[in-house]
């Protein structure tokens, strides 16, 4: 499942942000390719003329007195274009896929927790 958002840059510039929910990955395993299922949102930020710009760092920076939530590599997001990234990575969380994955991790760290607390008795029993 892709989502994608464009807009034009000041000076024209098209830029495209593909936001992508994988489902699989194709790995090479000693000679053999081999699809692995796999549940991850890859995000791409693309501009015109200049190819991949990287991922997208949500860190706020401030520029001629503007200030911008985000930035991929020299391109500065502006707070209606990052609601709108955010927007299609929300809708991809939604899915049920994604839902299924969080459950599992969820089921996992609890199982861990019981683990570490059982670990920690028996450590402090033993002395």
């Amino acid at each position: 499942m892709k989502k994608l958002h464009t807009w034009n840059t000041q000076s024209g510039l098209k830029v495209e942000v593909t936001a992508e929910l994988i489902l699989s990955n194709t790995v090479w395993c000693d000679g053999d390719e081999v699809t692995v299922p796999d549940c991850r949102i890859e995000t791409t930020v693309t501009l015109e003329g200049r190819g991949s710009l990287g991922s997208i760092v949500p860190v706020a920076r401030t520029i001629s007195g503007v200030t911008y939530p985000a930035y991929a590599g020299p391109l500065m997001i502006s707070d209606e274009n990052y609601s709108a990234i955010k927007q299609m990575e929300k809708e991809l969380k939604e899915t049920p896929e994604w839902i299924a994955k969080m459950k599992k991790a969820a089921a996992a760290a609890a199982e861990a927790e019981k683990y570490e607390a059982g670990a920690a008795m028996m450590a402090k029993v033993m002395g």
